[in-house]
């Protein structure tokens, strides 16, 4: 009789259990929509909740040499079906351009002197280069600071976007060359709006898909992305 009553109530626990968990998963399921939708909406910053996961996701040490040895190897073995011996050659002056473009910038006050020329937007330092899968610079440690215009222009485009490029600013400077100022945590210019170099745009953020506070700058030639280094003034 003893063993009778612990055997039932031992299936009577095990039955509780898996119920439990029956009911768990069902709850899981009925509050996915609401949960997913909830991922895709701006926090009290301006910037998306998922936003969050992925920026420790790619900041963690380990993911970052992950990420790094597998991005070599496509950029070495997409050359290699080309000509290998050229493909090399690329690949040794992509490390050694990389190698050169991690320097620090100059406050935002230090502004170049002649009008001709043009000026870096903000100060920070470049933590990501122009490649061919990131066709701009990445300006960071400015946190929310006040980000200029490359020279003298006009605002063509003011977009508010929940992902992307999240808050950014498009500007004609003449000559077929356009500047783009992407992640902004708020905008401070109009489309239509003429501007100098002292021009405040807006302020550095982490709007749209970014993994934390930067300011991706873009520059256009002729409708084809070019490296933004080709044309901000050299640092000493």
């Amino acid at each position: 009789m003893f063993w009778f009553k612990l055997a039932q109530n031992l299936f009577g626990l095990v039955g509780a259990y898996l119920a439990f968990i029956g009911w768990k998963a069902v709850l899981d399921v009925v509050s996915l929509p609401k949960n997913s939708k909830r991922a895709f909406t701006e926090d009290r910053w301006g910037s998306l909740r998922i936003s969050r996961f992925f920026r420790k996701l790619f900041e963690a040490g380990s993911t970052k040499k992950v990420l790094g040895a597998n991005l070599a190897a496509a950029v070495i073995l997409t050359s290699a079906f080309k000509t290998p011996i050229a493909a090399l050659e690329k690949d040794k002056t992509f490390v050694e351009n990389q190698a050169e473009e991690v320097v620090v910038l100059p406050e935002p006050e230090e502004v170049v002197t002649t009008e001709t020329t043009y000026r870096w937007p903000v100060g920070g330092y470049i933590s990501q280069g122009y490649h061919w899968y990131h066709p701009a610079v990445d300006l960071a440690g400015n946190d929310n600071q006040i980000i200029y215009p490359l020279a003298s222009g006009k605002v063509v485009s003011v977009e508010y976007l929940r992902w992307s490029y999240g808050r950014n600013i498009i500007i004609d400077h003449g000559d077929g060359l356009l500047s783009r100022y992407a992640h902004l945590s708020y905008i401070k210019v109009e489309a239509g709006q003429e501007v100098d170099k002292n021009t405040t745009l807006g302020y550095v953020g982490s709007t749209g898909f970014s993994t934390g506070p930067h300011l991706h700058l873009e520059v256009i030639e002729d409708g084809q992305n070019i490296n933004p280094l080709a044309v901000l003034p050299k640092q000493t």
